[in-house]
């Protein structure tokens, strides 16, 4: 995706949205597996940018408040596992 296959405004986001949403309601899990890895990809390739952009928004947010890295087996490495809910998850 280019900057010119943004959309203009948030409505036109979110009517492209539920179009999307409306043509496959319920994608099979392979799909959304790959969603989901692409969006993790994008989180922490852009972790850094993300995290000034928080720090921006809410004035010296600390960088570890921020951002929360995940390892590869998917638990959160550098949060105590007690501070996060042990739901259960599919591998990605």
């Amino acid at each position: 995706m280019n900057t010119q296959d943004l959309p203009s405004s948030p409505l036109l986001a979110f009517e492209r949205q539920r179009a999307a949403a409306s043509n496959q309601p319920g994608p099979p899990w392979a799909v959304r597996a790959e969603r989901l890895r692409r969006l993790q990809h994008l989180l922490l390739d852009n972790e850094a940018s993300i995290a000034r952009a928080i720090d921006a928004d809410f004035g010296g947010r600390p960088a570890i408040e921020a951002v929360s890295r995940t390892g590869s087996n998917g638990t959160r490495s550098d949060v105590p596992r007690s501070a996060w809910s042990a739901r259960t998850r599919h591998r990605l």
